[in-house]
C-alpha cells in the first residue's frame, strides 16, 4: 500500500511540473502580445491553406492557374475569421492564467 502511495505521489509531482511548464508557456505567450498571437495564427492557417491547395492541385491534376482562383477572397475571409477567433482564444488563455495565479496565491 505504501508503494502505491509513493508512486501516486511521484505521478502527482510530475503532473504539477507539467502544469508549471504549461503555465510558463502561457505566461510567456501573453508577454509577447496579442498582435503577435493573431499574426502567428493567421499566417499558420494561410500557410496550411496554400499547402492544401497545392496538394489538391497535384492530386486532382488541375492546372496551376486553377490553384490561384479565388485565393485573395479566401485569404481575406481567413484573415477576418481567424483574427476574430484568435482574439477570443487569447482572452480564454489570459483568463486561464489569471485563475492559475489566483490559485497559487491562495495556497
Amino acid at each position: 500500500m505504501a508503494l502505491i502511495r509513493q508512486v501516486s505521489a511521484t505521478n502527482l509531482d510530475s503532473f504539477k511540473m507539467n502544469l508549471d511548464d504549461k503555465f510558463y508557456k502561457l505566461k510567456s505567450e501573453v508577454e509577447k502580445g496579442l498582435i503577435r498571437f493573431i499574426i502567428k495564427s493567421i499566417l499558420s492557417m494561410i500557410l496550411a491553406l496554400i499547402i492544401g491547395r497545392l496538394i489538391g492541385t497535384y492530386y486532382f491534376g488541375n492546372d496551376v492557374a486553377n490553384l490561384w482562383n479565388g485565393i485573395s477572397s479566401i485569404i481575406l475571409l481567413f484573415t477576418l475569421f481567424i483574427g476574430i477567433f484568435s482574439v477570443i482564444t487569447w482572452h480564454f488563455k489570459v483568463l486561464r492564467i489569471e485563475t492559475a495565479v489566483e490559485r497559487r496565491e491562495n495556497r
